[in-house]
């Protein structure tokens, strides 16, 4: 009869509506998770990145802190030589020994913060890698 095909029609109408709805919803993820991958690739290419500019930096630090030091252990040398003269000024030695310590330890310290820093990249570079 023509309602029962009318019926099947109407059923056959929701049927093909609700792929289409599937379909679009299965599209729209598919869209939302290469926006997604694409986000997270680009996040990658700004850490990796930076890993590589915190890397040379924290290489020129630390080459530059081993000639400071270099440098600083020569002046040691000199004061110590300049102590065991007749005529020294101990407070003079004192406090040049205290300055060169002083600069010393604001080196390493200097050093360490950009080790902080590029292991904290290092970490980020290796969790976004982790997420592929």
């Amino acid at each position: 009869s023509i309602s029962d095909e009318l019926d099947d029609f109407d059923e056959l109408e929701q049927i093909m509506s609700e792929e289409t709805s599937i379909n679009n919803e299965q599209t729209v993820d598919a869209v939302e998770s290469k926006a997604d991958q694409s986000e997270q690739l680009s996040e990658m290419d700004k850490t990796v990145k930076e890993l590589f500019e915190e890397e040379e930096n924290l290489l020129n630090l630390h080459m530059a802190s081993i000639h400071e030091n270099a440098s600083l252990l020569t002046e040691e040398g000199a004061l110590l030589n300049s102590v065991q003269a007749e005529n020294y000024d101990i407070d003079q030695y004192a406090s040049r020994l205290r300055e060169i310590l002083d600069h010393r330890t604001s080196m390493i310290h200097s050093l360490q913060d950009k080790m902080g820093s590029f292991r904290e990249l290092l970490r980020k570079e290796e969790e976004l890698s982790g997420m592929r």
